[in-house]
Order: structure tokens, then sequence, then C-alpha cells
């Protein structure tokens, strides 16, 4: 498990560094730790690795705006798992707008972030179990569900579009359907979108993630509203 903090108060710093190891003897769980005193330390990070589980990120402070950090690492990651730290209680509702999973409160309070943590971690694990894993030539890519946008007819191949990356693959379309679960849904003969990243549904195409368009078949559109209606009802 990796996690990041991002907070210009070295005391705080150092209380959470006491938490982790306090944790991982409690919960028995391994986890790799970065620490950041400026937001743009942190963005520069994840520009170059994006391979963080857990953030948690300091907001209105002297030198982090954690809300407007959360909004850049949300256009790039949808994955990663926030959890904000604060010290008045008002930021809270702004927060849960990023998608966050908890705010601890400051003075930090170890049970708090136990239980915060714990919520992380148990919906990586839940997250992690839906995925498989692509070999292309001597490259072996670990595919999460939650991260593919489409895929798509290549050549003779498919391209997996994910939001870190495109993967080529040599499986066709049809052998991606029978490992995908419900949230797939063939738009297209060339065509396999993910129902999660839908923005918009415009008369002949389909606006997703990342500024992706895809087509879809006309013949398809009543079953694709049905599949929409069928899988948000079900999320709801």
């Amino acid at each position: 498990m990796k996690v990041a903090v991002c907070d210009d108060d070295c005391y705080v710093l150092a209380i959470l560094e006491k938490f982790f190891g306090k944790y991982k003897n409690r919960q028995e769980e391994s986890i790799s730790r970065r620490y950041f005193i400026n937001e743009n330390e942190l963005l520069f990070y994840l520009e170059e690795k994006q391979d963080l589980d857990i953030i948690l990120l300091a907001v209105n402070t002297p030198r982090i705006d954690g809300f407007t950090i959360a909004e850049k690492i949300r256009r790039k990651d949808k994955r990663v798992k926030i959890i904000f730290l604060a010290s008045l209680i008002h930021c809270a509702v702004e927060g849960y707008k990023y998608n966050a999973i908890d705010f601890l409160m400051k003075p930090l309070k170890y049970s708090k972030f136990e239980e915060s943590l714990n919520r992380a971690v148990e919906q990586i694990y839940e997250e992690d179990s839906n995925y498989f894993l692509e070999k292309v030539d001597s490259e072996i890519y670990k595919i999460y569900f939650s991260d593919i946008i489409f895929i798509e007819t290549y050549n003779r191949n498919t391209m997996i579009h994910t939001s870190k990356k495109d993967i080529l693959s040599y499986k066709t379309l049809k052998k991606h359907e029978e490992v995908l679960d419900s949230r797939f849904f063939r738009c297209h003969i060339a065509y396999l979108i993910n129902l999660d990243k839908i923005n918009e549904i415009k008369t002949r195409d389909i606006l997703l993630e990342n500024n992706y368009s895809v087509p879809y078949s006309k013949h398809r559109k009543n079953q694709l509203m049905s599949e929409i209606t069928l899988y948000y009802g079900e999320k709801l």
C-alpha cells in the first residue's frame, strides 16, 4: 500500500508517522509512505509516478490549497483515495465533492485515523479484486476494471484506453466482454465502453471521461439506455 501525506506542518507529519507505525503493528498492513510539505512537490510526483493508493491532504494551510490539489488529482486519477486533514469543520462539506473517503480533524486522534484508513484500505481491496492481467510481448499489465474508459478495435487487435495510458491488446472485443462485468456495454461493433465513464450521450456519439468521444449504433441505442438505467439503478 502506497500513501502520500501533504501538509506544511512538520508537527502534523511527525504525529502521522507515529500513527502509521502504530497502524502497521495493529493491522499488520505494510504501508509505504511519502511526505510532502507543499503542493508542487506532490503534483510533480503524481505526474511522474501515479502509483499512490491513498493521499492524506491538508486544506486551508498557508502553503497548501487542498481542494485545488484534489481537483487536479481527480482529473488524472479517479481511483486514488483522498482523506482530507482540516482544522475547520465547515471544510468537510466542500471536500466531499472530490469523492473524499473522510475528513480528519486537527488535532489528530489515532482512533479516527485508524477508522478512516481502514475504510480506504477496504475500498482498495474491494476494487483490486476486479482486474485482469494483459500480456503484450514482454510486458505484463495489471488493468483494473475501474480504470478502463473504453476498448476499441485497432487494426486486427484492440486498444484498451485507461485513465492512465493506452494499452495494445491482442484479444478481440468479444474476449474482453467475457472477462469484464456488467458496467461494460458493447455500444458499437468496434467499441466497448465503461458505463461509469459516460459524461453525456449525444445524437450520434457518447462523450466519455478524458475528452473521448465514441460512436454508438442506432439499433443499440434502446439497449444502451436500458443498460444505463439498470446499472445506475442498482447503484442507487
